[in-house]
């Protein structure tokens, strides 16, 4: 009888991380490399403290990677729209010489996609890069509680989680996913 009453309820639990879940074998490749390039700019140290502050770097570099994976898939989407609505302002033939298209001008829209995706994920790794450099500063500034109303730099970014230093990069960066 249990049995019959587990596993509906984890039939559910499934549900939302299916539907959460669509990113691409091709997102989870980007964000391997947005990762690697934060990594490298961040440093080692900054990096675990920005994804997991408690863990070791595989967690953190796992949480990362997650985490990129919904930017790239949104960052692709976006691209697509914003191609879209590029291609239906232009003549197929000044769409197809925008973006160097082959000769029957079939791959203008890919190439669109493609240009505008890396643009925007380019953006994300360094608006993250750069709003973890501006948390360390802050972290460090002797007068941050004076200017944050008494509370330290854990009070105020943390707010009841773990990780104040990735929540200020977080909010920062102001990326959504």
């Amino acid at each position: 009888m249990r049995k019959l009453v587990v596993i509906p309820f984890l039939a559910l639990a499934a549900v939302p991380a299916i539907a959460l879940g669509g990113t691409t074998p091709a997102d989870r490749t980007k964000a391997t490399a947005d990762c690697a390039a934060q990594l490298s700019a961040m440093g080692a140290a900054t990096f675990q403290q920005t994804y997991a502050p408690s863990g070791n770097a595989r967690s953190a570099m796992a949480k990362c990677i997650a985490r990129f994976s919904l930017i790239e898939n949104a960052n692709v989407k976006n691209a697509a729209k914003d191609c879209r609505t590029e291609q239906s302002q232009m003549s197929a033939a000044d769409f197809a010489k925008k973006y160097n298209a082959n000769a029957n001008g079939h791959n203008a829209f890919g190439k669109c996609v493609s240009t505008k995706a890396k643009a925007l994920s380019k953006a994300d790794v360094q608006a993250t890069v750069g709003a973890a450099k501006t948390c360390k500063a802050e972290r460090k500034d002797p007068n941050f509680a004076s200017a944050h109303g008494g509370q330290s730099f854990a009070q105020f970014y943390g707010k009841g989680s773990a990780n104040a230093f990735g929540q200020c990069v977080k909010t920062k960066s102001k990326q959504s996913p």
